[in-house]
């Protein structure tokens, strides 16, 4: 469940970075967006960025899951609440 949110925010984060810069720099008449801002250094400065963030997310979400209670599977009995019968229990045959 983990693996499938945090892949989740990274294609989210993904996107986010794509949609940032195509709107920063348009492709002029058609041609592929090739900015000089795409150096080898700064898209690794950008990865680990992203990493930081990335780290950032799932310790707060290791913090989020420690502070919720367990979950049980079956819920306590209410207070007062009448127990279980079985199919036949409490019914009487009846005459014709």
């Amino acid at each position: 469940m983990h693996k499938l949110a945090l892949i989740v925010l990274l294609a989210l984060l993904a996107s986010s970075v794509v949609v940032v810069s195509a709107a920063d720099n348009p492709p002029a008449s058609g041609a592929p967006a090739a900015t000089a801002a795409d150096t080898p250094d700064q898209l690794r400065l950008e990865l680990e960025a992203l990493k930081k963030t990335v780290a950032a997310l799932e310790a707060r979400l290791a913090a989020t899951e420690r502070q919720a209670p367990p979950k049980t599977e079956t819920a306590p009995a209410a207070a007062g609440a009448r127990p279980h019968r079985t199919p036949n229990e409490g019914v009487t045959p009846r005459t014709r």
